[in-house]
């Protein structure tokens, strides 16, 4: 199909539409709670007794690890308990975590709470939830819903997260992700789609092994070094902005200027480009943007301007938007639903890996300058090219 032919789009049903609606608020609520500490964790935890560098890229690395180890358990279980069992106990684990990290006194008890935190891994249930619920030709669609869900509570919670701190601190915006675990138990319990053992969308097989194969490393690949190259910037972020003169209470309007055109651009580009049967196009436009938003902050770390950071790192962000748009359609393409939440959890266990990695190896190279770091995230970019970018099923040919 040519690029300027617009193809028929299949809409979802109301149905579908519900079940998408009720999953990515779901999702959205506790995603927003995570995202209200990721941008000043770094500075605000040096704080606690005990801490150093190294330490606190532990504590901000250990959460997304343990994410990544309890991601195909969480996903296995959603397939025999049911969704709804599973992201319950999981909502559970993160609050719990939660409140220990706000009564936590030294980065050692913090280092610890954030582990039992992270063993919530709720994010392949959500995921095969929404394969369960949709048709394939629709995917793409419900996954473009839930990724602005996601990205609202990603930009809320940044922008929040740094206007709280000064009033709550870290230790109550901790307390503040536990009364957010809790509505989300209510809803889950009010509004989560009962979906049964047997999902009502039966699809076939992939016809094509080979597809399977290669595209899913490919997808595993790049949610890994995506994951990675977004935690460590959020690492490095707020040491760099305050490095340059700008101050704690300060950080939210710097996320603003990089993550707003994110926000009001990236979703309406990857729905166009469904319409236009372009999603080959657009991920690469997406790969394009990320590399080069890192390759510039690398590059500004060698002679340092506040302006440059802002830029290429709201470059980064564009471009990050619109391949986490694509790679969950990308992966739900051709799973058949007794698997998908095995096959999800591997997809999610990729991504807090390379959030660990990101966390923890930008604290133990920060100190020894900041280009290093953004040098290592420039090269896993890179690995991403050689090895090769996923593809929508049908354009791969």
């Amino acid at each position: 199909m040519e690029h300027g032919a617009v193809k028929q789009r299949t809409p979802l049903s109301t149905s579908e539409a519900r079940a998408v609606v009720a999953i990515s608020f779901t999702m959205a609520l506790r995603m927003l709670g995570i995202f209200l500490v990721l941008p000043i964790f770094s500075t605000n935890a040096l704080a606690y007794p005990g801490a150093t560098m190294a330490k606190v890229g532990l504590a901000f690395g250990v959460y997304p690890l343990m994410q990544a180890l309890f991601q195909l358990p969480f996903g296995m279980l959603s397939d025999k308990k049911g969704r709804r069992f599973a992201l319950s106990l999981g909502l559970a684990c993160f609050g719990v975590g939660s409140v220990l990290c706000g009564l936590a006194q030294g980065i050692h008890g913090l280092i610890l709470a954030r582990a039992l935190q992270g063993t919530g891994a709720v994010g392949a249930v959500a995921l095969a939830a929404i394969g369960d619920v949709t048709r394939p030709e629709v995917r793409a669609q419900a996954f473009t819903i839930t990724g602005m869900t996601i990205g609202m509570a990603f930009m809320l919670g940044v922008l929040a997260g740094p206007m709280l701190a000064p009033i709550l601190g870290l230790k109550g915006l901790f307390f503040l992700l536990a009364g957010f675990s809790v509505i989300g138990e209510l809803f889950v319990a009010r509004y989560f789609p009962n979906i049964p053992h047997s999902p009502r969308h039966i699809e076939q097989p992939s016809a094509s092994s080979s597809w399977n194969r290669q595209e899913f490393l490919r997808i595993y690949l790049a949610n890994f070094v995506l994951a990675l190259t977004l935690n460590a910037l959020f690492f490095l972020l707020p040491l760099e902005f305050i490095s340059l003169g700008i101050s704690k209470a300060g950080l939210g309007k710097a996320y603003l200027m990089m993550i707003l055109p994110a926000g009001i651009l990236a979703f309406p580009f990857v729905r166009r480009a469904e319409r236009l049967g372009s999603l080959k196009l657009a991920a690469w436009t997406g790969f394009a943007l990320v590399i080069l938003g890192f390759l510039g902050d690398m590059v500004q770390s060698l002679r340092p301007e506040a302006w440059i950071l802002l830029l290429f790192s709201g470059v980064f962000f564009f471009g990050y938007t619109i391949e986490q748009a694509l790679l969950p359609a990308f992966l739900t393409q051709k799973l058949e639903p007794k698997n998908r939440g095995r096959i999800t959890g591997v997809y999610n266990l990729c991504a807090f890996l390379g959030s660990a990695f990101g966390g923890i190896l930008s604290g133990l190279l920060y100190p020894k300058g900041a280009f290093l770091p953004f040098l290592a995230g420039t090269l896993a970019l890179a690995s991403m090219g050689v090895f090769g970018l996923p593809m929508p099923e049908q354009e791969n040919e």
